[in-house]
């Protein structure tokens, strides 16, 4: 009988002495972590079709394509508890759309339009073993355009120079105290405004244009990050 209660004392108190132990592995962490990301950035028409097809005349046919750009810049993550966490940051994005002119003959070109980001997400994390985690998040994104930009018959024209996007995001990490956070996931911007519009004009970009186009800047991406590992905080 008392081996019987024994083994049922001890079959309660190992997962609450592994918890504990995974609870003061988190406590004894840097609350605050810096790193980098990089992403390749890809356009997903399902939501927001921003490819371009038009006849500008009788002898003229126009295509724009979104086509995969990338994204970089660094990152801060700020954990309130062992499963959530707030990280920000701010990146630089160019994004390029390849032009196609047809009419006597086919021409083409390609429009890149840089930006910068700054994300707020709000991340909660799931335990998958001793050093991997998934996490999601959720969030939006300020994202800012410093300038128009001008090539050989096109004009590419910001909207505003500031748009909002809503962020969703999935992916998973290594963990690992001396080496830092190793990270790769996805994630997709919707935004709920156009980006900015392409002017075509036939002889130079002077004058009244022949065609205009709303361009938006919704996309998914592949997203690599690092994080540096800090020193534990010390009881």
């Amino acid at each position: 009988m008392i081996k019987l209660i024994f083994n049922i004392c001890l079959f309660f108190l190992i997962p609450l002495i592994t918890f504990s132990q995974e609870i003061k592995e988190e406590e004894n962490q840097a609350k605050t972590l810096f790193g980098f990301q990089y992403s390749l950035v890809y356009p997903l028409n399902i939501v927001q079709n921003n490819d371009i097809l038009q006849q500008v005349d009788s002898t003229t046919l126009l295509e724009i394509n979104n086509k995969r750009s990338y994204m970089f810049g660094m990152e801060i993550r700020q954990y309130f508890t062992h499963i959530f966490s707030l990280q920000t940051g701010i990146n630089f994005i160019r994004r390029n759309y390849d032009n196609t002119v047809t009419n006597d003959s086919i021409s083409t070109s390609r429009l890149q339009f840089i930006g910068y980001e700054i994300p707020c997400m709000l991340l909660a994390y799931l335990r998958l073993t001793k050093n991997i985690y998934m996490d999601n998040a959720v969030g939006f994104s300020a994202n800012f355009y410093p300038s128009d930009v001008v090539i050989p018959h096109f004009y590419g024209m910001r909207k505003r120079w500031t748009n909002i996007g809503l962020l969703a995001n999935v992916g998973w990490e290594f963990r690992n105290t001396n080496s830092g956070i190793f990270y790769l996931g996805m994630s997709y911007q919707y935004q709920f405004k156009y980006m900015f519009q392409t002017l075509y004009f036939k002889n130079d970009v002077t004058g009244t244009e022949n065609s205009r186009n709303n361009i938006g800047g919704s996309y998914f991406s592949l997203n690599f990050k690092y994080f540096f590992p800090q020193n534990s905080k010390k009881r």
